[in-house]
């Protein structure tokens, strides 16, 4: 009954985390892309990155501790805490279904974020892993990066 309670734990707590965390490495990812691709850079597209990138690194420490906290009050003390309560497990065993996943997605949030700092810092490192230069890369990925421009160019027009 124990795995039920963490497995459905991890589920619903899934939703919270799992879009933020593809947020944060698609940004890491293009920023780093982007820094090791050009020579002269855009800087305009690189600053939008980086400002993402620090807002959404930034919404991951918030959300992460919300939600654990929320989490463990509405389904131990809230009207769901009656419910939980009335499981066939012992008192240790509910409280342990809500630890283990927090201390998991704190742990991932975590090495989540030393991750895409990775990325940020050292792509180079990741560019020797495959033997790619940045020749290579700048050639290749010069309309994706075009495109991803004029995409956010158009996101920012219709939020001013």
């Amino acid at each position: 009954m124990l795995g039920k309670l963490i497995a459905y734990e991890f589920r619903a707590t899934a939703r919270y985390f799992l879009p933020i965390y593809a947020a944060l490495l698609l940004v890491s990812l293009l920023s780093g892309l982007l820094d090791a691709s050009s020579q002269y850079g855009m800087p305009l597209m690189q600053a939008i990155l980086i400002f993402s990138y620090t807002l959404l690194a930034l919404a991951l420490g918030v959300i992460t501790l919300v939600v654990i906290i929320t989490r463990f009050y509405r389904n131990l003390l809230g009207q769901e805490g009656y419910l939980m309560f009335t499981l066939p497990v012992t008192v240790d065993q509910t409280i342990l279904a809500k630890l283990l996943p927090a201390f998991v997605w704190l742990v991932g949030s975590i090495l989540l974020l030393c991750l895409c700092m990775v990325l940020l810092i050292d792509w180079q490192l990741f560019l020797d892993l495959f033997d790619v230069s940045a020749w290579q890369l700048q050639m290749g990925w010069q309309g994706v990066l075009g495109a991803v421009s004029v995409l956010l160019g158009l996101i920012l027009l219709m939020l001013a």
